[in-house]
């Protein structure tokens, strides 16, 4: 990282989280490295973090993809261009990783209420700690979002790509499952919803089963999505799955936004 990348990094950081939680921040990820460099492993160590506008601290373990992920929502502020939307109740979290992206959401909506939904359990266990402070307008669910209640397994790409990266498949033969999926359908009858207002998806390519399959009975009912597309061919399907409905979209960065407005009416 040359200086002035640090520099701007670090301007934009005191903007966004205020400089004293900016300078806290940067001093604490100093020291971390500075004791793994004389062999004292802190990998996993959970830090306490805050961020400008978010009523309560989050928390960050070290030597993972979890400051990636923070800056990218408080720092980089990934879901801002979702816009200020009027009379939001229901929030569903698709990939909700350690749930940043859903205490984003919370404190921009606050008489919203989130459902995050995620498969990998280290994952989850610290996204129920970090949600925790939100009582029963956080709900949390280990499992993850498919097209079916089918049996899943956790599939961790050979690559390390870190922690935001997990991807689910489901169950082959005499393989032993980790979790049991769970549709949008049946999620919005488990909590009696009618509308979704803010769809947030990024489930690593499951998007392709998502709005491949059984997505006629919920789509229509959902009112904004902020989706990560990962490659051409979910961008394909997600936007086929969309052609029934009038909607408009944009894109800020890795995530594409949708607002519906109604079914296509067809004679």
């Amino acid at each position: 990282m040359n200086k002035d990348f640090f520099n701007k990094l670090f301007f934009k950081t005191c903007r966004k989280i205020g400089v004293i939680y900016a300078i806290i921040y940067r001093l604490k990820y100093l020291f971390y490295t500075t004791i793994q460099l004389i062999g004292i492993q802190v990998k996993g160590k959970k830090n306490r973090l805050f961020a400008k506008g978010i009523k309560y601290p989050v928390y960050c373990r070290y030597g993972t993809s979890d400051s990636s992920v923070f800056n990218q929502i408080f720092i980089h502020e990934e879901y801002f261009d979702i816009g200020k939307i009027d009379n939001v109740n229901w929030i569903i979290d698709c990939g909700a990783n350690v749930g940043y992206s859903s205490i984003y959401l919370l404190n921009k909506y606050p008489q919203a209420n989130v459902i995050a939904i995620e498969p990998d359990p280290g994952n989850f266990e610290l996204c129920c700690m970090n949600l925790a402070p939100y009582g029963k307008r956080a709900y949390v669910i280990n499992s993850a979002i498919w097209s079916s209640t089918v049996d899943l397994v956790i599939d961790k790409p050979l690559q390390n790509n870190g922690e935001w990266a997990i991807q689910v498949r489901p169950c082959q033969a005499g393989e032993t499952p980790a979790l049991n999926a769970i549709d949008i359908k049946s999620l919005l009858e488990d909590f009696n919803i009618d509308r979704v207002d803010i769809l947030k998806v990024d489930i690593e390519t499951a998007e392709l089963e998502v709005f491949a399959h059984n997505y006629q009975e919920w789509l229509n009912k959902v009112k904004y999505i902020a989706i990560e597309l990962h490659g051409k061919e979910c961008e394909k399907v997600f936007f086929q799955a969309l052609s029934s409905l009038k909607y408009n979209s944009w894109s800020s960065g890795e995530v594409t936004f949708c607002k519906i407005d109604q079914l296509i009416q067809t004679l």
